[in-house]
């Protein structure tokens, strides 16, 4: 049964390759090698990086370091397994949809796991292929162990995935039971902890090359901590240089957490993953209905879903955190980014670069802006609802401006704040910086107001002209669409049509005349755009509800 239910996870885990999350059915030979070619490219891109990682790293053999340089990288290789399975172990072993149909049938709740972690297991060891490959050429390069050093080096790197699953496989019964205990705002907290976990990822990312220097530069003092008789990163180390009993307890290590994992796993897996805590239980009060316009109702409609689909969230709204952050950024280090303005100013005073402060604001914020996708998969997330839209007693026009109303009010506030931000920063002037002008402030908002308009209605257009209809994951419908890649690719390829054209009309137009000459090009934009919606969007949305 092990073997038929093993071979039932390698097929699944194929799948996520092979077939198409649109249709449910098998890519076409083309998609299949277009994902194996993006993959292979990742993969490689990440084997590069971590073979600068070791590069840094291997200044520990000059010191006469080598052990820790081995246990460093297998400390690095046992954090990357952990943190790239952890998610796969929560949706794979705990939140898998067949769990119950598989405990109902005459199948032992263990074999049913061994299963579950073998496919963990599987990806664990691709995975770390991207740390292990680097550490283990590096280490034939420079430590010189000798045959049974490398050996047991190979040997570790084997094990290594053991224990990350082990302690994934923990880790993500925790964060089940946390997410199966979250009621209430449970969207938020999702969104929450994905922004929470992209901001330490990219914190990490850019300090990256401060960190490598810290750790080479204090590696003896970190090795003679390390170096404890039964450290299990010393004995990894010196496991790598031949010594049999090191090499014993690493391996006992691995394979005893593995084991230990899945004996206490497999006494309570039935329980685990059908225990269903449940929601809170709402006790219902008797309060007055308020009556609305049909205007309102479908716009509320509108921010509820978005507001409960973290997917949307994340994949439409992201442009809300870069303007928010950037705005609060802006006031933060409003000193530093005065005094940097003034100090490009004196170096090329011919230019006069404080006359194009309100053109660089109104396009820096529209760049940011156009992150915000919102109207984009409008269209395609109400594939299972949208024939109810005829149903209803509303206009196609009505329903199409609730869309675009959600888009303008989730981006507007935030395109405004980073505005006054920016002008906060300039206003004013001093220092031999004039100020920005009020005049120009109102210029850059309007720019900034019917930018993010333009995209709000191209987004939608899009969508009409390329839903998605036939999805079974709604976070298939935000992310993977065309209407997506124009709204935002395209929001960003004309605000750098913006910038070229200015530099090809700079002896003709100055900033401001360019930006006036700008609102008005969105303007008419704008206006085409929004006939078509109310014309033939309107149509092709009959079309598609029908």
């Amino acid at each position: 049964m092990r073997k038929a239910l093993i071979h039932k996870q390698i097929l699944q885990t194929l799948r996520s390759v092979t077939g198409n999350p649109k249709t449910g059915q098998r890519r076409k030979t083309g998609g299949i090698i277009g994902m194996a070619f993006l993959f292979v490219m990742v993969w490689f891109s990440l084997i590069m990086a971590f073979f600068g990682v070791t590069a840094a790293f291997s200044a520990f053999f000059d010191m006469g370091l080598g052990w820790f340089f081995f246990a460093s990288m297998t400390l690095v290789t046992l954090a990357a397994g952990v943190l790239m399975t952890v998610f796969t172990v929560v949706t794979t072993v705990y939140q898998a949809r067949d769990n119950e149909l598989l405990l109902s049938l005459p199948i032992k709740p263990k074999d049913i796991l061994f299963a579950r972690l073998f496919q963990v297991w599987m990806l664990a060891m691709l995975f770390m292929t991207m740390t292990a490959v680097p550490t283990l050429v590096r280490w034939f390069i420079n430590a010189k162990a000798g045959a049974l050093g490398n050996l047991f080096a190979v040997l570790i790197m084997l094990l290594i995935p053991l224990l990350s699953v082990a302690l994934a496989s923990l880790i993500g019964w925790g964060v089940a039971w946390i997410s199966s205990k979250v009621t209430r705002a449970k969207n938020f907290t999702t969104v929450f902890l994905t922004i929470l976990f992209l901001v330490v990822y990219y914190v990490f990312y850019f300090r990256i090359n401060t960190i490598l220097r810290d750790v080479v530069a204090n590696g003896p003092e970190l090795a003679e901590k390390l170096s404890g008789s039964w450290n299990p990163l010393y004995r990894a180390g010196l496991a790598a240089y031949g010594d049999v009993p090191s090499f014993l307890l690493i391996a006992a290590i691995c394979v005893g957490g593995f084991a230990v994992c899945y004996w206490l796993l497999s006494r309570n897996f039935a329980k685990i993953v059908t225990t269903k805590k449940g929601s809170e239980k709402r006790v219902y009060r008797e309060k007055a209905s308020q009556q609305t316009s049909r205007k309102n109702a479908l716009y509320r409609k509108e921010m509820k879903h978005f507001l409960g689909s973290p997917a949307y969230m994340l994949n439409g709204g992201m442009g809300i955190l870069f303007m928010i952050a950037g705005a609060v950024l802006l006031l933060i280090y409003r000193e530093t980014i005065r005094g940097l303005v003034v100090s490009l100013d004196a170096q090329f005073p011919q230019i006069g670069i404080a006359k194009f402060l309100p053109l660089a604001g109104a396009i820096l914020i529209a760049f940011m802006s156009a992150a915000n996708d919102i109207t984009a998969p409008a269209i395609s997330i109400e594939a299972h609802t949208l024939w109810l839209s005829k149903s209803m007693p509303i206009t196609a026009r009505e329903f199409l401006d609730a869309k675009l109303k959600l888009h303008r009010v989730l981006t507007f506030v935030p395109a405004i704040l980073l505005s006054i931000a920016f002008f906060a920063v300039f206003a004013g002037g001093g220092n031999g910086l004039p100020g920005i002008d009020p005049k120009d402030f109102l210029l850059m908002i309007a720019f900034v107001l019917l930018f993010t308009e333009f995209m709000a209605e191209l987004g939608l257009a899009a969508n009409l002209l390329m839903p998605n209809l036939t999805w079974t994951n709604e976070t298939v419908a935000v992310k993977q669409s065309y209407s997506a890649l124009i709204a935002i690719f395209g929001g960003w390829i004309f605000v750098g049509l913006f910038g070229l054209a200015f530099w090809l009309l700079r002896t003709t137009l100055g900033p401001l005349e360019f930006l006036m000459a700008a609102i008005v090009f969105l303007t008419v934009l704008v206006i085409l755009i929004r006939r078509w919606l109310y014309t033939r969007g309107a149509e092709r949305l009959e079309e598609l509800a029908a």
